[in-house]
């Protein structure tokens, strides 16, 4: 705290930068230091009223997740944009990046532009827009994408992690340009691959047979393709139920001889989904989730099977169930 000519009482700090990170503030009863590595900020010191150190837990985005003392553990959350309450008396906190304590706006630049997590935008326009890399929102953070970018600088948006190689333009593919049921591939042999039906499948047997599969591969027999086995010579569609989620109801026979049959299609065929779900007549193919890109199709009444389209990929998410 300082003083004006008039007597009144002002807050005010100083604040040392190495390059573009902060590593102390200083006020006029206590001083803060921040102890850092590549990988995020590991501890602060302080001194004076504040004196004693605190470890820090930093996340893979050098978001700092927590803090501990001698005496006295905190645990730290953040909506997507930053914001977190209660105020914390640690300095750094979402990406990394230095908080102010009275009013928990971020300083970023160096202190040049202010941005507030509860506003979601910065509080002062950015100089490098509309025509610059600023963009043409020249109070938006990060262009209302905090999940992937971050802004050190105040001014232009960078990935938080390295943007993956093959990414497909997109992830959903649309009902209306897969596969026309024109345009199917002949079946080709089956060569000892095609998935055969159970029934009555055991939950609780440990030890299944071919006949009877437990609870991890009910939904396929053994020689099928539960273990994401794709055939060199299928150049098609494709398969894909590593991450399957199955409903604890155990399919009728009925269920599991058409859920082989729509497998079947597309592994041994190389079908599109949409024409192995019409292959099983009355199926009620459409979209479940357009954001999400989710399809489903009916085994049954109350039985349902889940999938998402990645390429010419067919990705299972669940089967069984009612949503």
């Amino acid at each position: 705290m300082g003083a004006t000519p008039s007597g009144k009482s002002v807050y005010s700090q100083k604040r040392f930068y190495r390059n573009t990170e902060l590593v102390t503030v200083m006020g006029a009863r206590a001083a803060s230091s921040i102890v850092k590595a590549e990988a995020g900020d590991l501890a602060q010191i302080g001194a004076g009223e504040v004196s004693g150190s605190t470890l820090l837990l930093s996340g893979p985005m050098r978001t700092v997740m927590g803090g501990a003392t001698a005496v006295r553990h905190e645990t730290l959350s953040y909506s997507p944009y930053g914001f977190s309450f209660p105020q914390s008396p640690i300095l750094p906190g979402f990406n990394g990046q230095p908080r102010e304590a009275l009013t928990g706006w971020y300083l970023l630049g160096n202190g040049a532009r202010g941005y507030s997590p509860a506003l979601m935008r910065f509080l002062s326009q950015d100089v490098l827009s509309p025509f610059d890399q600023g963009g043409i929102n020249c109070y938006a953070y990060v262009s209302g994408d905090p999940v992937n970018f971050s802004d050190p600088t105040g001014h232009m948006p960078r990935r938080l992690l390295p943007e993956p190689k093959n990414r497909p333009e997109t992830l959903i593919m649309p009902p209306n340009s897969q596969q026309a049921p024109g345009s199917r591939k002949p079946a080709k042999p089956a060569m000892n691959r095609s998935i055969s039906s159970t029934s009555n499948s055991s939950l609780s047997s440990p030890l299944s047979t071919p006949s009877t599969p437990g609870i991890s591969d009910r939904h396929s027999s053994r020689n099928a393709v539960f273990f994401n086995a794709i055939s060199e010579e299928n150049k098609g569609w494709k398969l894909d139920k590593v991450e399957v989620r199955k409903n604890l109801a155990v399919l009728t026979k009925v269920e599991q001889e058409k859920f082989d049959k729509f497998q079947n299609a597309i592994h041994n065929e190389g079908l599109s989904p949409r024409d192995a779900a019409l292959s099983l007549g009355d199926s009620d193919y459409k979209v479940f989730d357009k954001r999400s890109g989710i399809y489903q199709f009916r085994l049954s009444g109350g039985q349902r099977v889940h999938f998402q389209v990645q390429d010419k990929t067919v990705i299972i998410r669940q089967v069984g169930g009612h949503a």
